[in-house]
C-alpha cells in the first residue's frame, strides 16, 4: 500500500516537473528558434536589396556613354544613396520589432511558468493537506518531501525562466548591434563604391571629352582639306572653261571672218 502510494506520488512529481520545466523549455526553445529565423531572413533580405542597389549602380556605370548618361549617374547615385538608408531604418525597424517581439513571449512565457509553478505547489499544498488528513501518521514524511520537491521545482522552474528571459534579452541585444554593425559596414562599403565610381566615371568623361575634341579637330582639319581640294578643282574647272569657250570664240571668229570674206567676192565680181 505504501510502495502504491509512493508510485504515486513519484509519478505525479514526474508530471508536475515535466509541466513546471520541460513543457516551457520547449516552448522557449521554439520560439527562439523563430526568433533566429525571422532575423536571419531579414539579414538575407536586406543583403539582397544592398547587393542589387550595387549591382545597378555598378551596371549604369558600365552603360554610360554621354554627358547626360554621366548626369542621370550622379542622380541615381543619390537616389540609391537615400534608398540605402531608408532600407537601413526598415531593417532596424523590423529587427527591433523582432526582439522586442522576444522579449514579450519570454516575459510572458517567464510569467506563465512561475503562475505554473505557484498552481502546482498550491496543488501540491492541498495533496499534502489531504494526505495529512488521510494518512498522518503514515504519510507524514512523504508530505514534507513532496512539499519540499515541489518548491524545490517550482523554485527551480522560476530560476531557469529567469536565467532564459536574461539569456534571451542578452541574446537580443547582441543580435541587434550585429546587424546594426552589418549594416554600418555595408553603408560604409557602398559608399565608398560609388565614389570610386563616380571618380571612374569622371575619368571615363574626361577621356571620352578628350577624344571627342581630337576627332572634332580631326573632322575640322579633315572638311578644310577638302575645301581646299574642292576651291582648286573648281578653280580648275572654271580655267579649263575660260579656256574652250575663248578657244571656241576664236574658232567661231575665225569662222565668221572666212564667211565675210567668201560673202565679199562674189560681191566684188558683180
Amino acid at each position: 500500500m505504501a510502495n502504491a502510494n509512493t508510485n504515486d506520488n513519484i509519478d505525479h512529481v514526474q508530471q508536475q516537473f515535466a509541466s513546471v520545466v520541460v513543457g516551457p523549455t520547449r516552448s522557449f526553445a521554439g520560439k527562439l528558434l523563430n526568433y533566429t529565423e525571422r532575423l536571419t531572413n531579414v539579414q538575407r533580405n536586406a543583403f539582397d536589396t544592398y547587393a542589387e542597389i550595387g549591382f545597378q549602380q555598378m551596371r549604369s556605370a558600365i552603360e554610360m556613354r554621354s554627358i547626360e548618361d554621366l548626369r542621370n549617374y550622379v542622380e541615381e547615385q543619390q537616389k540609391a544613396a537615400k534608398k540605402v538608408s531608408d532600407q537601413m531604418k526598415s531593417d532596424m525597424r523590423k529587427v527591433s520589432s523582432i526582439n522586442q517581439k522576444l522579449l514579450m513571449q519570454s516575459k510572458e512565457l517567464t510569467q506563465d511558468t512561475m503562475q505554473r509553478g505557484q498552481d502546482v505547489a498550491q496543488q501540491n499544498m492541498e495533496r499534502v493537506e489531504q494526505e495529512i488528513k488521510k494518512r498522518k501518521n503514515e504519510s507524514e514524511e512523504n508530505a514534507k518531501s513532496i512539499v519540499k520537491q515541489a518548491q524545490e521545482n517550482a523554485d527551480k522552474a522560476g530560476k531557469e525562466a529567469q536565467e532564459n528571459a536574461d539569456k534571451v534579452s542578452k541574446q537580443a541585444e547582441e543580435n541587434a548591434k550585429k546587424v546594426k554593425k552589418q549594416a554600418e559596414e555595408s553603408a560604409k562599403k557602398f559608399e565608398q563604391q560609388a565614389q570610386e565610381n563616380a571618380k571612374k566615371v569622371e575619368k571615363q568623361a574626361e577621356e571620352n571629352a578628350k577624344k571627342l575634341e581630337k576627332e572634332a579637330q580631326d573632322n575640322a582639319k579633315k572638311i578644310e582639306k577638302e575645301a581646299q581640294d574642292n576651291a582648286k578643282k573648281i578653280e580648275k574647272e572654271a580655267q579649263d572653261n575660260a579656256k574652250r569657250i575663248e578657244k571656241e570664240a576664236q574658232d567661231n571668229a575665225k569662222k565668221a571672218e572666212k564667211q565675210a570674206e567668201a560673202s565679199a567676192k562674189p560681191a566684188s565680181k558683180k
